[in-house]
């Protein structure tokens, strides 16, 4: 074309959702010119027709020219691209120069044959500046434009770390800013989510540091806390692990028992703490109370349930003791308990009938004695009636029958017979 007329560029495109259009000029918005002109619509069978009208078109339209390029910002360390908005066509050549050297100059520039400049880890020193680019056509013409780099440093966070805490002490960790350009904005993070208000932790912050305080640490501090640093190039964080030890504390603490022979009995006993506190049963076997039998799963008569108390199903005497309870997670001394175990005998008679003959007139003594704990009464009974408390010392024809012996205790009764044949 030659300079003057109007042209008229037109792009249709189709789908569901409707596209949305949008037109650039060498990867640029279009300039704030009254020669350009953006319109669109959509057909009747839903195509969407957007064009470009430039009204009067002009030599830098299409002969080499460069539209201005506006400052840029790098981020020190990582990659920047600049691409070199030439207009023109055909367009021969395009060259980056700085300080009136071509580039590249160092192994970490690159010149790409569409124009585009890379410079690789971006330092502030010797990449910061003015640049230069030319496009050239094989009739010599050419045209050329300027762009300054400012490189900004990101923040950088030193390491921190919390260490080893027992719950109730107090703790505090700094975020220090080791390098990074202002204005910084730091922030605390606890699991990815804004510090809660309840914990009560407390922040101080000056130009270049945070510092975060715990005045007393519990259980529910425990997680990892980020620190987030920002300014104009990028955000950086640098995270730390919280963790909460916590010496055993009684959930449950046992307590002495009374079972009596043939009965269930359970010994609660259960710790929280962290890490979760193991617990360990033993029973005294000596005079001293330092003497003790470790008890596992498979004790006689003896149960070790899974939350910690410990189970007799059938107390029997040999059951009788004490016995000690000890929680330990590592944290702290932890936590131990001696209880007494009673085990009450109801009265037992070894014998529980018998046989016995006397001549008429002769004395007999029937006896009745019994195994059981104290307190016991003994009462006799004959033929099921109540036996009178005394009786004739010598023997009568009538004295004949069944004798039964009751013994009785708090904790139960048995009894035991005799029969008394009287000749």
């Amino acid at each position: 074309m030659q300079p003057g007329p109007p042209v008229s560029l037109k792009c249709i495109a189709t789908g569901n959702p409707t596209p949305q259009m949008r037109w650039t000029l060498d990867g640029f918005p279009l300039p704030q010119s009254e020669r350009f002109l953006i319109g669109q619509y959509v057909t009747v069978h839903g195509d969407v027709i957007s064009h470009v009208n430039i009204s009067n078109v002009q030599v830098e339209d299409g002969l080499p020219s460069i539209r201005p390029m506006p400052n840029v910002s790098a981020v020190a360390g990582e990659s920047l691209y600049i691409t070199c908005p030439v207009a023109g066509y055909p367009i021969d050549s395009i060259t980056w120069e700085k300080g009136g050297r071509k580039l590249p100059l160092n192994r970490r520039q690159r010149v790409f044959e569409n124009g585009t400049l890379l410079i690789e880890n971006v330092q502030r020193a010797p990449d910061r500046g003015l640049y230069s680019c030319t496009a050239s056509n094989k009739q010599g013409r050419s045209a050329f434009q300027s762009v300054n780099i400012n490189v900004i440093v990101p923040p950088r966070i030193g390491p921190f770390s919390f260490g080893d805490l027992i719950e109730g002490v107090r703790t505090q960790v700094q975020c220090v800013i080791q390098q990074g350009d202002p204005p910084l904005n730091l922030t605390w993070l606890k699991d990815e989510a804004p510090l809660p208000k309840e914990l009560g932790i407390l922040i101080k912050k000056d130009d270049f540091s945070s510092t975060l305080a715990i005045p007393v640490v519990t259980l529910s501090h425990g997680g990892n806390y980020t620190c987030v640093a920002r300014n104009q190039a990028k955000e950086s964080r640098q995270s730390s692990s919280l963790v909460v030890s916590v010496p055993p504390r009684w959930v449950r603490e046992p307590h002495d028992q009374n079972v009596t022979v043939g009965g269930s009995v359970i010994f609660e006993c259960q710790a929280e703490g962290f890490p979760t506190p193991t617990v360990v049963w033993r029973k005294v076997i000596g005079r001293q109370p330092s003497e003790y039998q470790d008890l596992s799963v498979r004790s006689r008569g003896i149960h070790l349930l899974f939350n910690g108390s410990l189970q007799i199903r059938q107390a029997l005497q040999e059951h009788q003791g004490q016995y000690l309870c000890e929680a330990s997670n590592g944290i702290g001394a932890g936590l131990s308990s001696v209880v007494h175990l009673t085990v009450h005998v109801p009265p037992e008679f070894e014998v529980k009938s018998a046989h016995a003959s006397v001549r008429r007139g002769a004395p007999e003594a029937l006896t009745c004695e019994a195994r059981g704990d104290a307190p016991m009464s003994i009462a006799w009974l004959k033929d099921g009636g109540r036996m009178l408390p005394h009786a004739e010392p010598r023997t009568l024809k009538s004295d004949s029958g069944t004798y039964t012996c009751v013994a009785t205790n708090p904790y139960g009764r048995d009894q035991r017979t005799v029969q008394l044949q009287v000749k």
